[in-house]
């Protein structure tokens, strides 16, 4: 039979450099036809496997072909002739072969590229973020589980597309993965602003429309008093949400006002968790105003220090939406939850006390805790004479479980919420905070500018909203006015310290003594 290319071309590193050729070119069209017609959503690494890695085996190949049949030339030259391929497909034998490999070869291609497909799903998805690479992320996976944003990927928000984000993130994973190997890593996990953490343009507004203008939201919360009913104390807030100048009213106003692109704000902070600001800057008509602590400007050794470790950043999103999707309740704040729900019963005197007590405290292990939260919080209980139903404690060891992980030693504090400033800093960062300009013009500390109390007291003698500029809030228990002196989170810590049992049944955790009965 007549051969159907030149004879240089029937050499092994030619007939390598096909085969590689087709491997990319079969592997990229059922990458396409899969993430096409089968796959549920984008993956930011699929288009870099598409367009760079593959397309790098398909080149490699199509070099590999000349530089095959230019070294079989050179070597038949040189009189130096090398043994050369040989196939007959009028040979009976050479077409069994030809066939045999043929149809290997295609299935091979096909498995191959379904594996490394199903592969690159798998390693989009929560199971390997959460379980098979980061076991450690463990607190992070359950936290996540139980979000507003379950549903996306982790590399929806955490990577990113691009090559860039693409060869970082694995630089990082490998890093991480060697940690792990070495058992030396941070307990509990670093908050991630080393690389910075990506920007809320870049994570948040893929999905969330920024120029959306939105009307003040009502918030209910239903706080119960540490007292033996566990009286309930019903708060309703308007939240003025509103939106920035790019928005539809083009009018900048509310707790957005802030994301406005024409006040573009800077900030410093003093540390890493980002809870405390050294340095604020906006731009007011084109001019910069800067407010620092007491109105002392800050050197510029500082500046340059805090900009070189990633603590200088621009507002966005993120400076207050931290944890949109990892956020650790305190367990005032998850008895709360439950006593609103009935999934704790609120008519079991002092449950409310008793089982943020249990949930505060300090355990070694995750096992430990398992096996010791239900006996703290029946123990609690038995020493007032109550008797706390099997289902109570079902439902404070799943509390327990779902916020504090013992063996990552993560607790709420560790990773506080920047949204409002009940039991850690959050908003009072700026405002109400020290920070001035040198001029001595604080930053505005006016509740009513972001919420309004519409609603407040007990549910059967709720005081509702009958002005415009909304109630005056009133604290739930007499505090000799403490309530517009000190801040929030000076008292509200998120644990049982902010109690002190009239009954003399005071836990030795107890690090305050605020009044009696207080709420949170």
């Amino acid at each position: 039979m007549a051969r159907q290319f030149p004879r240089a071309f029937y050499n092994y590193i030619t007939m390598a450099g096909i085969g590689l050729a087709l491997f990319g070119l079969a592997a990229i069209i059922i990458f396409w036809v899969m993430d096409t017609f089968l796959s549920e959503g984008s993956n930011p690494y699929l288009g870099i496997i598409m367009l760079v890695v593959l397309p790098g085996f398909l080149v490699a190949g199509l070099l590999l072909i000349p530089i095959g049949a230019i070294r079989q030339r050179r070597l038949r030259a040189a009189g130096r002739p090398r043994r050369v391929l040989t196939i007959d497909v009028e040979n009976s034998s050479h077409r069994r072969v030809l066939m045999t490999f043929g149809v290997g070869t295609a299935i091979f291609l096909l498995l191959t590229t379904m594996g490394m497909y199903s592969t690159f799903e798998f390693t989009e998805s929560v199971q390997f973020c959460g379980e098979v690479c980061h076991h450690v992320m463990g607190p992070e996976l359950t936290a996540f589980l139980d979000s507003p944003h379950a549903g996306t990927h982790c590399v929806d928000c955490h990577v990113g597309s691009g090559a860039e984000s693409y060869v970082k993130s694995k630089m990082s994973g490998t890093r991480q993965l060697w940690q792990v190997i070495k058992n030396d890593y941070a307990k509990p996990i670093q908050v991630p602003i080393h690389p910075p953490l990506r920007s809320g343009e870049d994570i948040c507004q893929s999905c969330h429309w920024p120029g959306k203008d939105q009307a003040s939201t009502l918030h209910v919360f239903n706080h119960f008093l540490g007292d033996s009913a566990n009286t309930e104390w019903t708060l309703g807030m308007l939240f003025h949400v509103g939106g920035t100048s790019e928005g539809e009213r083009h009018h900048a106003g509310g707790i957005h006002w802030h994301n406005d692109p024409a006040a573009k704000m800077h900030y410093v902070a003093g540390d890493d968790e980002l809870s405390r600001i050294i340095e604020v800057t906006w731009w007011k008509d084109g001019e910069p105003v800067v407010y620092t602590p007491r109105g002392i400007p800050l050197t510029e050794e500082e500046r340059t220090e805090a900009e070189a470790n990633h603590r200088g950043r621009d507002m966005d999103c993120i400076t207050c939406h931290n944890r949109p999707a990892h956020n650790y309740k305190s367990p005032m704040l998850a008895v709360n939850e439950a006593l609103a729900w009935e999934t704790l019963d609120p008519k079991v005197p002092w449950i409310k006390r008793e089982a943020v007590a249990a949930l505060a405290s300090y355990y070694e292990t995750n096992q430990g805790a398992r096996d010791s939260v239900g006996i703290r919080f029946r123990e609690g209980l038995a020493r007032r004479g109550v008797t706390v139903p099997d289902s109570s404690v079902m439902t404070i060891e799943a509390l327990f479980e779902r916020n504090l992980f013992p063996d990552m030693k993560v607790r709420w504090v560790d990773y506080p919420d920047h949204r409002g400033h009940l039991f850690n800093a959050g908003c009072m960062r700026c405002h109400g905070s020290d920070l001035m300009t040198v001029e001595g013009e604080a930053i505005s500390s006016d509740c009513e500018t972001c919420h309004s109390v519409v609603l407040q007291g007990p549910p059967d003698q709720l005081e509702n909203w009958n002005a415009p500029e909304g109630l005056k809030f009133v604290h739930p228990i007499e505090i000799a006015g403490g309530e517009t002196i000190l801040k929030c989170y000076e008292c509200h810590i998120g644990d049982e310290s902010i109690y002190i049992n009239p009954e003399g049944l005071q836990n030795p955790e107890n690090q305050q003594s605020p009044p009696p009965n207080t709420p949170n």
